[in-house]
């Protein structure tokens, strides 16, 4: 069996969702760990959009893993609004933790879904 193997780049530090508050705010909250969507992770995915985030770990017993979040799911919008990086998705979480329900539209595999996460 041959198996063709992509190497990418590990992402720094700062590409991972902020450290401190904002992280505790979107794992508590959410239950959700996200990196930015790198070019070739896009690639490597079939995904043409340059923008949008990664979900690297769904945190158990939260609403993310409740909503049906798995990892690998790409987040493109947060309440409609386009989510380019780690930073833009902080900022719209931030103003959804007010309203207590979250719309995503991501897109795993060939399907493009939403899903409605009720927070706590």
């Amino acid at each position: 069996m041959t198996l063709k193997v992509k190497i990418g780049k590990m992402p720094e530090e700062g590409e991972m969702v902020a450290e401190g508050e904002e992280e505790t705010v979107v794992e508590e909250k959410i239950g959700l760990r996200v990196q930015n969507l790198t070019k070739e992770m896009a690639e490597s995915l079939g995904i043409n959009e340059p923008y949008g985030v990664i979900v690297t770990e769904v945190l158990p017993n939260t609403p993310a893993e409740n909503a049906g979040f798995q990892r690998g799911d790409v987040i493109f919008e947060v309440n409609r609004k386009i989510v380019r990086d780690v930073e833009e998705f902080k900022s719209q979480i931030k103003q959804a933790l007010e309203k207590k329900v979250v719309l995503f539209l991501v897109k795993r595999g060939r399907a493009t879904i939403y899903i409605a996460l009720k927070l706590r």
